[in-house]
């Protein structure tokens, strides 16, 4: 028996006794099954109750990751470079696909994503390759089979 337990049986008896004593009670409700949870209702509910204000959403200065990206793919199409930039979420991709066409910045603009048939991406992957300041917009999630 180490000291905790010594000192919790000499205060409350048998350690065995005390345990059970201080044991949480079962909730009565844990056995019961959760109602169907939409995880994104709450961001929904709160972008249809900004009404008119949520249009200030689509200024890019509202995103310091997209100010950034927009940035490096402004320097390196200055440079004649090409420009690769992978997601993790379809709805950033298209949010910057959105501003990269406003803004024009690249002569070619590629987008790789799982709908995105198969029979399109090597071409795809081919024609930037031989591109000059193109940009590739890629989805994390795809899964490529592409010939080397």
């Amino acid at each position: 028996m180490n000291r905790q337990q010594s000192k919790l049986t000499a205060q409350h008896g048998d350690s065995s006794e005390a345990a059970s004593r201080m044991s949480p009670a079962v909730d009565s409700d844990e056995n019961d099954e959760l109602p169907e949870f939409n995880e994104l209702k709450w961001a929904k509910d709160i972008f249809e109750g900004m009404g008119e204000s949520r249009k200030q959403l689509d200024f890019t200065e509202h995103s310091n990751k997209v100010v950034m990206t927009l940035d490096i793919v402004k320097e390196a199409i200055a440079r004649g470079e090409n420009i690769l930039i992978f997601f993790h979420s379809i709805p950033t991709l298209d949010y910057v696909e959105a501003k990269l066409k406003r803004r024009q910045y690249a002569n070619e603009l590629f987008r790789l994503t799982g709908e995105t048939p198969m029979k399109d991406r090597q071409k795809d992957v081919d024609r930037f390759q031989k591109a000059r300041r193109a940009v590739y917009l890629i989805s994390t999630r795809v899964h490529l089979t592409l010939r080397k």
